[in-house]
């Protein structure tokens, strides 16, 4: 499966899974979300393959937290193919707007997809997303203390 497909189905399923939940604002995802979440699904990968992650993306220490330009990318092509809608909200604290993503729950297309990613892509993904859910600032503190985050500087590449 090329890199891009495997980001966008990790993306799609994530989406896919939060639209599960019984409350509703925790069906909404953002681009930071996607992003830290494929990022995770990596970090557990790598750690039962030798350090070779499930995407093969070049991580970085950006800013404050593990980026991925490619990944990043990603996001307007894979939410719009399973009918996901995007909403850009206007931000209170400053000219920023932000973007959050929103899909009708599907059981079919949850388990379909399901079923094109390894078991333990799709165990991570859930097993995160029950943990974190949209909540940014807990997403965010726990990203920044995995240990690929602790053991890089800003600006170098993340060694799983």
């Amino acid at each position: 499966m090329p890199v891009q497909e495997k980001i966008r189905k990790i993306m799609q399923y994530a989406l896919l899974f939060a639209s599960a939940s019984d409350d509703y604002y925790e069906r909404e995802l953002g681009p930071i979300h996607l992003v830290k979440y494929v990022y995770l699904v990596d970090m557990k990968y790598a750690k039962y393959h030798q350090g070779k992650t499930f995407t093969n993306l070049d991580w970085k220490f950006h800013h404050f937290g593990p980026w991925s330009v490619t990944a990043f990318q990603q996001i307007e092509e894979a939410l719009p193919a399973i009918g996901a809608k995007k909403r850009i909200l206007e931000s209170d604290y400053g000219d920023d707007d932000f973007t959050r993503w929103h899909v009708d729950y599907d059981e079919l297309q949850l388990a379909f997809l399901g079923k094109e990613l390894p078991l333990e892509v799709k165990s991570s993904v859930q097993n995160y997303m029950r943990e974190h859910k949209n909540n940014t600032s807990r997403l965010l503190n726990f990203v920044y203390t995995t240990p690929p985050m602790l053991n890089a500087a800003p600006g170098e590449f993340l060694d799983f």
